[in-house]
């Protein structure tokens, strides 16, 4: 049974209860009076009504029970879906972002999201990117050796690293710390169309 046996007896009989105190009894003399004098004792009336009553409150308890326990269930799977998903800027990390990138030169920073769960921040954060004129791309998929990691990483060749460190505190500023970036450097010599790409890509929550 969903809910504590003890409980569930309680509620039943304050159901049951609520039906006898109300317009049930009304009801019994009613039709007692209605029917009286053909063979047909009030006492029988009194037991049909009470086994109405007993039906009516079981299903009562059992409805409010089941709705309890899809309520709960309902709670646990948005709960269990949110923790699993990246939480947009808020609008003060929002302002913040947007004040700690006016200060600073132009980048080509491209935001990269490969599942549902990033891309509620990874579309706030280049929002952010995009309304500043940066260049830089929201790419909906990447490969990487190991699959989708755990985190928030920042990518660029060591031309850009600088330029990484600084967004990449700029981001932690902007959000308390709420977001930790990890900084990664990518090997061997690009070609002059990428050297200056820095991207920053939202893994997994957890």
């Amino acid at each position: 049974m969903g809910m504590d046996l003890w409980q569930y007896i309680v509620d039943l009989f304050d159901h049951w209860a609520a039906f006898m105190t109300g317009g049930i009894p009304v009801a019994i003399l009613a039709i007692w009076e209605r029917w009286r004098g053909r063979n047909v004792s009030f006492r029988f009336y009194v037991v049909v009504f009470l086994v109405f009553g007993f039906v009516a409150a079981s299903f009562q308890t059992w409805r409010e029970e089941n709705k309890a326990r899809l309520l709960a269930e309902q709670t646990s799977t948005s709960s269990k879906y949110n923790a699993n998903r990246w939480e947009p800027l808020s609008a003060d990390e929002t302002l913040a972002l947007r004040s700690e990138f006016r200060s600073l030169p132009k980048e080509k920073l491209s935001v990269l999201c490969a599942f549902a769960g990033c891309t509620d921040l990874a579309d706030s954060i280049f929002t952010v990117v995009n309304d500043l004129s940066w260049t830089g791309f929201f790419e909906g998929g990447y490969m990487t050796d190991g699959g989708i990691r755990q985190g928030i990483e920042i990518w660029s060749y060591s031309t850009k690293r600088t330029s990484r460190e600084v967004v990449l505190n700029s981001i932690e500023r902007a959000t308390k710390g709420r977001l930790k970036i990890s900084s990664h450097e990518w090997e061997g010599n690009p070609s002059p169309e990428i050297t200056d790409n820095i991207n920053l890509v939202i893994g997994r929550v957890r």
